[in-house]
């Protein structure tokens, strides 16, 4: 594939999985638009503003993963493909922890910004005390991203956060419109949004990781490389599902030497 072909066919998931991170508060406004109280729209409306400050101050979370796990990805090394995964996981938990922590001074410090008073005040203070217990999932998501987008598997975000995205949907429809909870119900729906989005994405990343292998494709790009020697990494590819993830790529590495000491 030609590389300006190969650079879309990465960057158009890309694209689409970003334009999909303000979609489930965009989706809680306008259901929550339907029932009464102007209040109720201003509140989720705001509420979101403020959840996607928080998904946004932490992008650094997936920009950074993605960068290391693209160096590890290409430099073949699994090891360190699975650590990055694991450190960048830690650093999710400890800023999640962050968050939880100036939650109680967050909530007034919102409602002082945006002058909301009275029922909008209370309104406001109700969503985001439940859409602030997604916060692990959506920074989990972030880590998770960047992993994958470092494997140059961007397909996997965006089936993930569509996926999502009709489930906070569907859950909408039925907690708010269907049984009336309300402002509430709309902030629930966004957290199992997030939650089974982080669940997929972690299922995906543990496959992943164990069935490591790269491409012969990627073993090929020096023009170095013999038929002996490809024959050779096509093999260890091939058989790779049953080899350890951490050794696997030092096998390929073995195999790929003795291909050219034949040679």
């Amino acid at each position: 594939m030609p590389p300006l072909g190969r650079s879309f066919r990465l960057a158009l998931p890309l694209i689409l999985s970003n334009l999909t991170v303000p979609l489930m508060g965009m989706v809680d406004t306008a259901v929550v638009g339907r029932i009464p109280g102007a209040h109720n729209l201003a509140a989720v409306a705001l509420g979101a503003a403020v959840m996607n400050l928080v998904v946004w101050g932490f992008g650094f979370l997936r920009t950074a993963t993605g960068g290391l796990a693209a160096q590890a990805f290409g430099a073949g090394d699994a090891r360190t493909l699975k650590a990055i995964l694991l450190r960048s996981g830690l650093v999710a938990v400890a800023a999640t922890a962050f968050v939880f922590l100036l939650a109680p001074f967050a909530f007034p410090a919102s409602a002082a910004l945006f002058a909301a008073e009275g029922e909008l005040r209370a309104t406001l203070h109700a969503y985001l005390v439940v859409r602030i217990l997604g916060t692990p999932f959506i920074l989990g998501g972030q880590v998770l991203t960047g992993w994958f987008l470092g494997r140059q598997e961007t397909g996997v975000p965006l089936l993930v956060m569509l996926t999502a995205n009709l489930l906070n949907a569907a859950l909408d429809v039925v907690l708010v419109l269907g049984l009336g909870y309300g402002v509430a119900g709309a902030a629930a729906a966004t957290v199992a949004g997030y939650s089974s989005a982080g669940r997929a994405s972690f299922i995906q990343a543990m496959a992943a990781s164990d069935s490591f292998c790269i491409r012969t494709e990627e073993f090929s790009r020096t023009k170095e490389a013999t038929p002996a020697s490809s024959s050779f990494k096509a093999a260890a590819c091939s058989r790779s599902s049953s080899i350890p993830a951490v050794g696997r790529l030092d096998r390929m590495t073995s195999l790929e030497r003795a291909g050219r000491i034949s040679a």
